[in-house]
């Protein structure tokens, strides 16, 4: 299957644009919203802007999906968990504190149009990663399903979807998300790299990469294999340990957010074919 992958939507109407140009030039079988509608690094977008881009695409989604059933799908990203009531969200950057109560109002009446990740094929896409570590971990997301394994992630849909949304709330040691045990929508690279699940290459958006942000990330690309990683020994947080290799290093990841919001890609999920493309 073919899925068009767009990150971070930020009220950008380019995004819409280009998703309704690429499928209909049937170039795509599938497309994936990776979250964060709300906020804006520009000062002129303001809430009024990404409600409106919000609400036409999940127009769109409904247009398509009526023809086409389970083709477009909306995923939740940490902007936009941020409003959520039961997380004090202002960690978030551009916050709209005085918008918040409508931004709470619309998510909450479009919240069963959300998931937390879709897995199509071997290929996981969340708004920022999954790993092994945040599901084992007894404190977060195993203290409501204590058998969550890689054979059951639909639970985690099902804590999504009854809204106890704790558990994907900021919850790693590193400030910025650097953390094996941080949820799928904080996380960033260097620990989903190092900890992702086994068996799932993954796509992700939430970490903005220009080629400073990727030298600060210890990236070269925006295609990452982990065993290159690990045989490049480039874990500069993880101490590298001979013989003990992660068990994820046939993954994938890719990682698709910018701070000019200007990616998207194209994945062949049978072929594994990645392709990135600039708007």
């Amino acid at each position: 299957m073919k899925v068009l992958v767009i990150p971070d939507v930020h009220g950008n109407e380019r995004v819409l644009e280009n998703a309704k140009k690429v499928y209909g030039e049937g170039r795509t079988d599938k497309v994936i919203f990776l979250g964060d509608y709300c906020d804006s690094h520009d000062t002129f977008n303001t809430w009024s802007d990404q409600k409106r881009e919000l609400e036409k695409i999940m127009e769109w989604k409904h247009a398509v999906n009526l023809v086409n059933p389970n083709t477009v799908d909306t995923l939740f990203g940490n902007h936009d968990l941020s409003y959520m009531g039961n997380y004090g969200g202002r960690s978030c950057s551009q916050y709209q504190m005085y918008s918040a109560k409508d931004i709470q109002d619309t998510l909450t009446n479009m919240f069963e149009e959300f998931e937390p990740f879709v897995i199509i094929d071997k290929w996981l896409f969340s708004h920022a990663g999954v790993t092994q570590e945040w599901l084992n971990d007894p404190m977060h997301a195993s203290v409501f399903f204590p058998e969550l394994t890689n054979s059951n992630l639909d639970k985690i849909k099902e804590i999504f979807h009854n809204h106890n949304l704790t558990v994907f709330n900021f919850n790693g040691d590193d400030p910025y998300g650097d953390d094996s045990y941080e949820t799928c929508m904080w996380i960033r690279p260097p620990s989903l790299i190092r900890f992702g699940i086994a068996g799932y290459n993954q796509c992700v958006g939430h970490t903005a990469l220009d080629e400073s942000m990727m030298e600060y990330w210890n990236l070269e690309s925006r295609i990452v294999k982990a065993k290159d990683w690990w045989d490049n020994k480039k874990f500069y947080k993880y101490q590298y340990e001979e013989g003990n290799e992660p068990d994820n290093l046939d993954c994938t990841y890719v990682f698709l957010d910018s701070p000019e919001q200007e990616y998207y890609a194209i994945i062949d999920t049978e072929t594994n074919d990645v392709k990135i493309i600039n708007y």
